[in-house]
């Protein structure tokens, strides 16, 4: 409900009005059950806000920690990429037979 909405009932109700104009009779049962009321429905609304903002701050900190693994995870690939290419560049004849050898393994279980 806007703003608009809640400070025009607020006013109905203090004034002792109703949209069609008749006079709403005023108790202190009835007083004591808006107030109670109206209080039960800011409780909830707090409620709501604070379970809204703990959500918000997991979604962050969860987002953060994904982007961290995600930085993790390109550099060890990118580490693992230069340590084989630096291994290969020393030993190209063992890289030949360890890519020929590795070849007819996968070849031989594709086979099956």
């Amino acid at each position: 409900m806007d703003p608009k909405t809640t400070t025009d009932l607020d006013s109905k109700v203090t004034t002792g009005q109703t949209d069609f104009g008749t006079p709403v009779s005023s108790t202190p049962v009835t007083d004591k059950a808006t107030r109670s009321a109206h209080d039960a429905i800011d409780r909830a609304a707090e409620t709501a806000a604070q379970a809204e903002q703990r959500l918000r701050d997991t979604a962050h900190q969860s987002e953060d920690r994904l982007r961290q693994a995600g930085t993790d995870v390109q550099q060890a690939s990118e580490q693992a990429y230069e340590t084989a290419r630096s291994y290969i560049n020393q030993h190209p004849l063992e890289s030949v037979g360890i890519a020929f050898v590795s070849g007819v393994v996968v070849a031989s279980l594709l086979r099956r």
